[in-house]
């Protein structure tokens, strides 16, 4: 297999991953919203009103929650390597901004 489907396979596990954890978390965030938002949610009064919410109330505690499960897995699966691969292959081409292969 080569290193761009590797890395789409080790990411979708390393998402797959972190997801498990993301329900209680939401739960609880559900559980606490008004009744204006669940209206204006179900009836769609803006377009992002739910993403808004769940960032407002549970931002903080999913970055807690996912980032180190979402670290270990990519390690585990090896997508920090091709990752970094690619990125070093890319740095390489002359005149391109260089990109951090950080993930």
């Amino acid at each position: 297999m080569n290193w761009q489907i590797m890395l789409c396979f080790s990411v979708t596990s390393a998402a797959e991953g972190a997801a498990r954890e993301a329900k209680p978390v939401s739960v609880s965030a559900i559980k606490k919203m008004t009744m204006n938002y669940a209206a204006n949610t179900l009836l769609g009064r803006q377009n992002d009103v739910a993403n808004q919410y769940f960032k407002w109330t549970a931002n903080d505690q999913l970055l807690l929650k996912f980032q180190p499960l979402v670290q270990n897995s990519l390690n585990t699966s090896g997508a920090t390597r091709y990752w970094a691969d690619a990125i070093a292959a890319y740095n390489k081409i002359p005149l391109v901004s260089k990109v951090n292969p950080n993930l």
